[in-house]
């Protein structure tokens, strides 16, 4: 599973990077990708996506709670609780 989830964590990064050099997005959007066979969703901070890296991603539950973050700086997140519990 650990694998996994690292394999997961690099190809959401891989989709920061061609959101970003394709020009879909400039300044903050966001990228999201469910853990398989949990309740977890890994998520990019409110940062450039062109800049995220592996140890930025954060790491939430269904109800939007942040289980994992680098920073205690996080915000913005907390508007997705919705859609993530829409998508369950």
């Amino acid at each position: 599973m650990v694998s996994a989830i690292r394999q997961l964590k690099q190809d959401v990064i891989s989709a920061c990077r061609i959101l970003s050099q394709q020009k879909l997005v400039e300044g903050f959007g966001h990228v999201s990708a469910r853990i398989p066979h949990s309740d977890f969703f890994l998520l990019t901070p409110r940062i450039a996506l062109a800049l995220v890296t592996e140890n930025d991603l954060l790491t939430i539950n269904l109800a939007g709670e942040i289980l994992q973050a680098k920073s205690s700086k996080v915000r913005g997140q907390l508007l997705l609780r919705p859609g993530f519990i829409r998508r369950s």
